[in-house]
């Protein structure tokens, strides 16, 4: 480990306990160590396994009870396939609106995030979407087979999120451990009394 320069974690959304517990783990090393932190969105690595794709992506995980939280991937701005994706009216390209998993620096492609409940995902997502993620199961008998790529689980791989994280090394797009919080899907089940 003595040659460590940064440590990378996956930020979410997911799971809050294992949220918590990894990048807990990541600053303590990173603190300790001295090294950079980098964190990288849970739906920009399982976007890597199929990005680019012919056509909008769509990565979705399981929010729990909230539905699942996607993200769509598509041509950056200024590109000429850009538009051939039209984004609905009631989606908002803002990250800003969806909270936590707005505060993560959007990967190239990334055009929406946010959570929903599925059906409302399968009626507003653009046309011709492909949808990958550990939450596809959640879309069987709602968006046509042929629409889905299957990935064994686990969906996301360690080599995707070391690459996107090298990149954003590259790019100097490291973080201060005290800063990096995680982006959850929906809010804890225990929250602060109202009172």
């Amino acid at each position: 480990m003595a040659d460590l320069e940064g440590i990378a974690v996956a930020a979410g959304p997911g799971g809050f306990s294992a949220l918590r517990v990894g990048i807990s783990t990541a600053k303590g090393l990173a603190v300790a160590r001295g090294v950079a932190l980098i964190g990288v969105s849970t739906h920009d690595v399982e976007a890597a396994r199929v990005w680019p794709a012919d056509g909008p992506l769509v990565t979705v995980i399981d929010a729990g009870s909230s539905g699942v939280a996607w993200a769509i991937y598509g041509p950056s701005e200024g590109d000429s396939a850009g538009a051939s994706i039209m984004l609905p009216a009631d989606f908002t390209t803002d990250p800003a609106a969806h909270g936590r998993l707005g505060d993560l620096a959007p990967q190239a492609g990334r055009v929406a995030a946010g959570v929903s409940r599925v059906e409302d995902l399968a009626a507003s997502a653009p046309a011709g979407a492909i949808y990958c993620g550990e939450g596809t199961p959640r879309l069987e008998g709602i968006i046509p087979e042929d629409r889905i790529v299957r990935i064994d689980p686990p969906t996301r791989r360690i080599g995707d999120l070391m690459a996107l994280a090298k990149a954003k090394w590259g790019a100097g797009e490291t973080g201060d451990p005290a800063s990096l919080q995680p982006a959850y899907a929906r809010p804890p089940s225990i929250t602060k009394p109202s009172r």
